[in-house]
C-alpha cells in the first residue's frame, strides 16, 4: 500500500517545483498535502495563494506520476521526509520554502540535537583553501560536529574527506537525484556519507544535475546547519549564495580569510568586512555552540593551536602549510609541548603502525618528484575518491605536500 499523503507531498513539489515558498503556506494552513489535493482546482483558485500557472500544473499532473518514485526510492533504499513527519528536521521548518520531500540515502537521525556545519567553497580551489578545508573539517567532527557539503569538486570535496578521515559524519546535499552519476570520481565518498551520515536531495531519483537545480539547493545546505563556512570565494561564486542564504536564514555566517592578493579570498574577505565572523581556528567556530550543546561538543584545548596558519612571517609558505595542523593524532604530538617537525624517516619507520591501507599504497608510489594525481591513481589502481581520502591523510600526517595543479610528493 503506497501512502496517498506521501504521493499528495510528491505532487506538490513536482507541480510548485523545487524552493517553492507556497509549501510552507500549504502545510500550515491543510496539514496534510492529501486534504489540500482533495479541495480541487476550485478550492485552490479560492484560495488566493497560487499564480494561474501555477494552478494549470496543480491540474494537469497528476499524483499518480509519484508511484514510480516511491517504488524506485524504495528499492534503492531512499527514505522519503515529508514536511508532517516526526523525521523530517525541524530546522528546516524554520526557513521560509522548505522541501516538500526530501529524499534520504543514510540517516538524519537526531540531526536537529546536533552541530551541524556546513562548509562551502569553488570548485576550482588552491591547495591553500584544500588544506584549510581539510584539516578544518578533520578537526571539527572530531570535536562531533557534523560536516554539511554539496558533495562537489574542491573546497566541498576536501571539507568531507576531512570529516570521513576523522571518523565524523557527513551530510552531501545534491542538487540531483541521489542515484545521478553526478561526479562519478566522488561516488565512493558519497557512500562513504550515507554509511556515516547522510546524502539527501529534494530532487527525486534520476533528475539530471542541472545547473539550476543547485543555488535552489543551497538554501537546504545551510537550513539543515547551524551556520555556514566560506573557504575560498571569488565575487561570483555558488558559496556566496548559501552565505546570503545562511543570513537570511537567521544562521550564523563564518568565513576563512586570504590574501587580498588572491581572487580566491575575494568573497570571503568581503563577507568578514560584512559582519561574518572569521576563522582562525576550529576554536573560533566551536566556542558560538558549546554553551547550548555541551553534550554534543567535545573541545581539546592542549591539541588545538591559536590559529589555522601561524601569524609568522619569517615561516616561508610551505612550511606554514605544512605546520599549521590544528588536531593532530596523539601519536603526532604532546600536549602543551612544542611541536618538533615531522621527519620523513621518522614517518617511514612507523608506516606500518600509522598509515591505513590506502595510504601506505599512495605513499609508497611517491618521491620528491611531484606527482599528478591521475597518475597515483591509475598505479595504485583505487578508486579516485579513495586516492583523494588517502591524500588527505598523508597531508594531515605532514608526510606529504601538495604542488600546484594537483601534483603531490613526498
Amino acid at each position: 500500500m503506497i501512502d496517498p499523503n506521501l504521493c499528495c507531498w510528491i505532487w506538490l513539489q513536482t507541480a510548485l517545483y523545487q524552493g517553492s515558498e507556497k509549501i510552507p503556506l500549504i502545510h500550515e494552513r491543510y496539514k496534510s498535502a492529501e486534504q489540500f489535493y482533495n479541495l480541487g482546482f476550485d478550492g485552490w483558485r479560492k484560495s488566493g495563494i497560487f499564480s494561474p500557472k501555477e494552478l494549470s500544473r496543480l491540474r494537469d499532473i497528476s499524483p499518480k506520476a509519484a508511484y514510480e518514485i516511491i517504488d524506485v526510492s524504495s528499492r534503492l533504499g531512499y527514505d522519503i521526509l515529508t514536511p508532517d513527519m516526526e523525521e523530517y528536521p525541524k530546522r528546516l521548518l524554520n526557513i521560509p520554502d522548505y522541501p516538500a520531500a526530501l529524499y534520504v540515502w543514510g540517516r538524519l537521525e537526531n540531526i536537529d540535537d546536533m552541530v551541524a556545519i556546513a562548509v562551502v567553497g569553488t570548485r576550482t580551489s588552491t591547495p591553500y583553501g584544500e588544506k584549510i578545508a581539510a584539516t578544518l573539517c578533520y578537526s571539527l567532527a572530531k570535536a562531533g560536529v557534523i560536516i554539511v557539503s554539496g558533495g562537489a569538486n574542491g573546497i566541498d570535496s576536501c571539507a568531507t574527506n576531512g570529516a570521513l578521515y576523522a571518523n565524523g559524519k557527513s551530510i552531501i546535499v545534491l542538487g540531483c537525484g541521489i542515484n545521478t552519476n553526478y561526479l562519478s570520481h566522488n561516488a565512493d565518498m558519497r557512500k562513504a556519507c550515507a554509511e556515516n551520515g547522510a546524502v539527501i536531495s529534494e530532487y527525486p531519483p534520476g533528475t539530471p544535475a542541472y545547473g539550476r537545480n543547485f543555488p535552489v539547493r543551497n538554501r537546504i545546505m545551510s537550513g539543515i546547519s547551524l551556520g555556514t563556512v566560506v573557504i575560498e570565494a571569488p565575487m561570483k561564486s555558488g558559496a556566496l549564495i548559501t552565505a546570503k542564504a545562511a543570513a537570511n536564514q537567521g544562521r550564523d555566517v563564518f568565513a576563512v580569510p586570504g590574501s587580498v592578493l588572491s581572487e580566491y579570498s575575494k568573497g570571503c574577505n568581503r563577507l568578514i568586512n560584512d559582519g561574518a565572523k572569521a576563522v582562525n581556528s576550529p576554536i573560533d567556530i566551536l566556542e558560538e555552540y558549546i554553551g547550548q550543546y555541551p553534550h554534543r561538543i567535545t573541545i581539546d584545548y592542549d591539541n588545538v593551536k591559536k590559529s589555522i596558519i601561524p601569524q609568522d612571517e619569517n615561516i616561508d609558505n610551505d612550511k606554514r602549510l605544512k605546520n599549521y595542523f590544528i588536531n593532530k593524532p596523539v601519536h603526532m604530538a604532546k600536549a602543551a609541548q612544542p611541536e618538533p617537525e615531522i621527519k620523513t624517516k621518522t614517518m617511514k619507520d612507523d608506516i606500518d603502525q600509522h598509515l591505513s591501507e590506502d595510504e601506505k599504497i599512495i605513499y609508497s608510489l611517491l618521491n620528491k618528484k611531484p606527482v599528478h594525481i591521475d597518475y597515483l591513481s591509475e598505479k595504485s589502481g583505487l578508486a579516485p575518491s579513495r586516492v583523494s581520502a588517502a591524500i588527505t591523510g598523508l597531508e594531515i600526517k605532514s608526510m606529504i605536500k601538495q604542488h600546484p595543479g594537483r601534483h603531490f610528493s613526498l
